[in-house]
């Protein structure tokens, strides 16, 4: 008999010395029956090695206290433990300590070798889903690609559904105003999330249910901590320029006058030719031109906007009226922010041109095109110098200072390559005099955290970006009752299947009668007891109107969609809670509508507004058509299909749910299904768990070398003991010793 560790370090192959008289304890576990909620792993006890001359080249003379070794044990090392050249265990060695004892003149080198999913764990660590590189992973945000998403597979990464996160929609909206792309938000699909980390870890998988239709078609709705992307989030600027400017640039008075505008003087723009200096604070990428006065967006559509700091001085006049206005300091100074680009993104005919005063007047007086910075909806900036606290710096001259913000441009950004131009101007006078504009700062800022129209959505900021990688496996793991197996041909291939269909798939008939031991002690267990009495599935609850209420009917004992489960049983108690980190999904009809359903997050006050924040959902998506409804956008299109989310494949005849359980009759409003949660993932097992004829059997046998390469955990064993007889899985496999002649201790659930 020979046993051999063989590992890979640094890409070399290295067959490692081993002591004759320490053995090893291989343990072999995927699922606890004793913990249903537990997910577990194989794994070595600790492997003494000695400090062999082989064994010092392998780990790179890391032995001595003051060694500059090239290994580096906090990567993990494949390992392969064979039992004459047959593997044993597969999986990675870490090196955990070196013991030198001089007692007995032994050094040694202490390790432990964990199988694949163990491992999985460990690369992964405490990373966020946020950490996650989803670089070049992006979409626009565009009613085009809203609508696409609809019936675009997961590889789409984004679906836009309908619903209500404090929109108040009812029937009316939806088919006759029109939807506005806002209104949508987008949610991501579960697999590629699921995939990327899977593959970061250093793993791919081999998996029918990860692969089928319902993985495909699950989303994570929009939850990210801030609903709505506030208009007063984190800025920063593109661009940034400072002008100054001398005394002789002095803009002089205008008569008084009788209309709006009526002097025939142009506009000045904000910086023009007799300007002392001008120098960019910021503009990495050269968007203004100094020439011509004008700045060019680049090429991104993140929420925008101009804001302008300037510093008037005025000198003081008698004024032509009478007390007390001739006190006063009268003058309106007008800011246009204008740009070259219509709503279609056409360029405005003639945008070249330098307008006069008359041109800055409304298209419809035969002034200049109307393309405000503001979407129209405020067309400049007004200072008004008796309202603003003029400052006496003395000798009849006074400074306004101040800053002058447009609107952000959500629903119209500027496109790559628009324009924008800034005028000054005087328009309303009595015989003050505006002597100059001394300072002035022209600035564009952005706003990360605004969707905007024809935005490139960022994947990484739309995941619950506090959620950790493996919170999330682990949770999908809960709901699915996944079992994750090291494949034994290729160790970074993870076989990972709901249990059932594990067990049906992997399942190979054995008989391992004359294996027992039966020299050794047989225990037959009663598997009730060693259960829990009480077993609830359930997501978390959440503080939303919906979620509130439900709570409130049960006293705040259930949450949506739950399932309990209890064993009858007279002599266990506690409670067993098995729990993702998602919350709950509630539908409701749209309404005035007969066809649409939608989830409804609002707050429970009177304007069921946004929730500042909302838990992570896990939903359905799915097309739904419609027989008699439209659903109508903003950019004018009509869809007879409606993008649907929520806890079934259909709301209103459902052939599956990702609830736990049936609902009470709480919302009538949509249909229910059996088959849930618990019904196709759990209640087979649950059933076996508390049947009186379930046992765990655990007894001795002799294993070899072949049995424990050939073994996997869908396995039926066929046990053969005196007059009985029974059929068997395996719960555990403790401290294999391919080193050792001896029997091993396992585990045994019987198959009901």
């Amino acid at each position: 008999m020979r046993v051999e560790l063989l590992v890979i370090i640094n890409n070399e192959p290295y067959l490692l010395d081993t002591f004759e008289n320490i053995g090893m304890a291989l343990n072999y576990n995927i699922a606890d029956i004793n913990d249903i909620t537990s997910k577990n792993s194989s794994y070595s006890k600790t492997i003494s090695l000695p400090d062999s001359k082989n064994n010092r080249i392998a780990f790179g003379y890391i032995c001595g206290l003051d060694s500059n070794s090239s290994f580096n044990p906090n990567k993990k090392v494949r390992c392969y433990i064979l039992k004459d050249t047959v593997i044993q265990f597969e999986g990675d060695l870490q090196l955990q300590q070196i013991t030198y004892d001089k007692k007995i003149n032994r050094d040694t080198y202490d390790c432990v070798v964990y199988a694949s999913t163990k491992t999985l764990s460990l690369s992964i660590g405490e990373k966020l889903l946020y950490d996650l590189n989803f670089n070049g992973l992006s979409i626009r945000y565009t009613y085009d690609d809203i609508v696409n998403s609809w019936t675009a597979s997961y590889t789409n990464i984004y679906y836009f559904p309908l619903m209500d996160i404090g929109n108040n929609f009812n029937y009316n909206y939806v088919s006759n105003h029109g939807m506005s792309y806002s209104d949508f938000k987008p949610s991501i699909y579960i697999k590629p999330i699921f995939d990327q980390i899977i593959l970061e870890a250093g793993y791919n998988y081999t998996s029918d249910f990860l692969n089928g239709d319902l993985f495909k078609s699950l989303v994570i709705p929009f939850c990210n901590d801030v609903v709505l992307p506030s208009l007063f989030g984190v800025t920063y600027s593109f661009f940034e320029i400072n002008g100054q400017f001398p005394n002789i640039c002095s803009i002089g008075s205008l008569t008084t006058r009788t209309t709006y505008i009526t002097a025939s003087y142009p506009p000045y723009q904000i910086s023009w030719s007799c300007m002392l200096s001008e120098y960019p604070l910021y503009d990495p990428n050269n968007y203004y031109y100094p020439a011509t006065f004008k700045y060019t967006a680049g090429d991104s559509t993140m929420a925008n906007r101009i804001r302008i700091d300037y510093n008037l001085f005025l000198t003081k006049g008698t004024g032509a009226g009478s007390a007390p206005w001739s006190d006063n300091i009268y003058d309106d100074v007008l800011f246009y922010v204008k740009r070259s680009m219509n709503s279609t993104g056409s360029v405005v005919p003639g945008w070249d041109y330098t307008p006069t005063i008359f041109d800055l007047e409304p298209e419809s007086a035969g002034g200049w095109p109307d393309v405000f910075f503001n979407n129209g909806l405020d067309t400049y900036y007004s200072v008004r110098t008796y309202n603003d606290n003029p400052v006496d710096t003395g000798g009849g001259i006074y400074s306004i200072s101040g800053t002058f913000y447009t609107d952000w441009l959500i629903n119209n950004p500027l496109r790559p390559g628009e324009e924008v131009r800034v005028f000054f101007l005087r328009s309303y006078s009595w015989s003050d005099s505006i002597t100059r504009l001394v300072y002035q700062r022209f600035i564009v800022e952005v706003d990360p955290n605004q969707y905007c129209y024809g935005c490139y959505l960022n994947l990484n900021k739309l995941i619950p970006n506090s959620i950790k990688q493996k919170d999330f496996l682990f949770s999908i793991a809960k709901m699915f009752n996944l079992y994750f197996e090291p494949n034994k041909y290729n160790i970074t291939n993870l076989i990972i299947e709901p249990r059932d269909h594990y067990i049906e798939k992997y399942k190979i008939k054995k008989d391992w009668s004359d294996k027992l031991d039966v020299s050794q002690q047989i225990i037959s267990e009663i598997t009730s007891n060693t259960q829990k009495k009480t077993n609830i599935f359930t997501y978390v609850t959440d503080s939303d109107m919906y979620n509130a209420h439900y709570a409130l009917m049960s006293q705040n004992i259930r949450v949506y969609g739950d399932y309990w489960y209890d064993i009858d049983s007279d002599f266990i108690i506690d409670i067993n809670t098995i729990s993702p980190i998602f919350a709950p999904t509630i539908l409701d009809k749209l309404w005035g509508s007969n066809e649409m359903y939608l989830p409804i997050i609002v707050n429970n006050d009177a304007n069921r507004s946004a929730p500042s924040s909302i838990k992570p959902r896990i939903d359905i998506v799915a097309a739904k058509e419609l027989s008699s409804e439209i659903l109508k956008l903003n950019n004018g299109s009509t869809h007879s299909i409606y993008p649907y989310i929520g806890p079934f494949d259909d709301p209103k005849n459902p052939t599956i749910s990702i609830n736990w359980g049936q609902v009470d009759s709480y919302y009538i409003w949509y249909g229910d299904t059996v088959y849930n949660l618990f019904y196709n993932y759990y209640q087979d097992q649950m059933d076996e768990l508390s049947n009186q004829d379930s046992r765990i059997v655990t007894a001795y046998f002799w294993l070899n070398a072949t049995d424990i390469s050939q073994f996997g955990f869908g396995d039926e064993i066929l046990l053969k003991f005196g007059n009985t007889e029974g059929t068997y899985r395996v719960n555990k496999i403790i401290d294999y010793d391919p080193t050792a002649h001896k029997s091993t201790k396992i585990e045994l659930i019987k198959i009901i």
